[in-house]
């Protein structure tokens, strides 16, 4: 490789490495909301915010999930499906996260404040 083909390749990688550090503090500390479906309806609804602290139980016809929040992070702590897959997915934190529990049809996801995935 020549020295101008390589500053060109070190350029365009520290502009990819600028890009994702942005999309990373973007989705981290922008608004949020909480956006909650079960079987594609509308269940709940809230913005999050780093001081958002809760616990409240989804319950559904197939069952239920527990869902807490910490200082603005989400996180399923106990359901009562067979796989338990959204138990063991990692807390959701910033804008793009979502945690699934499909046997109860239940998709919980990070959205920015305007209600879109942007």
């Amino acid at each position: 490789m020549k020295k101008k083909e390589i500053v060109i390749l070190a350029l365009v990688v520290a502009a990819l490495v600028a890009a994702l550090l942005l999309m990373n503090i973007i989705g981290s500390h922008g608004g949020r909301r909480l956006e909650i479906t079960v079987n594609g309806e509308e269940y709940q609804s809230f913005v999050l915010t780093d001081q958002t602290n809760m616990h409240f139980t989804i319950e559904t016809p197939d069952g239920y999930n527990e869902v807490v929040i910490t200082n603005g992070v989400v996180d399923v702590v106990d359901a009562d499906c067979h796989n338990h897959v959204c138990v063991d997915t990692k807390p959701a934190s910033k804008i793009f996260d979502k945690i699934v529990c499909l046997p109860h049809k239940v998709v919980i996801e990070i959205v920015g404040d305007d209600g879109e995935m942007d």
